[in-house]
């Protein structure tokens, strides 16, 4: 793809590619949104979870137990 057709809003993926990338974020919205629903008070925490999830890292949950 040249710089002249990035520039003019032209996208560099295929539409298969698009449409997985936009089914996967509205699945793990869903999961996002079940999880804040059962975790009260802790949406960032939920979602840097997540964040850690697909990158495949390890996570350390620190805090009191219940909150």
């Amino acid at each position: 793809m040249s710089k002249s057709s990035a520039f003019a809003g032209q996208s560099a993926f295929d539409s298969e590619t698009i449409e997985r990338v936009q089914q996967a974020h509205y699945k793990l919205q869903q999961a996002a949104a079940s999880l804040k629903g059962l975790v009260n008070g802790q949406d960032e925490l939920i979602d840097l979870a997540i964040v850690g999830m697909i990158a495949n890292g390890n996570i350390l949950f620190e805090g009191p137990p219940g909150t």
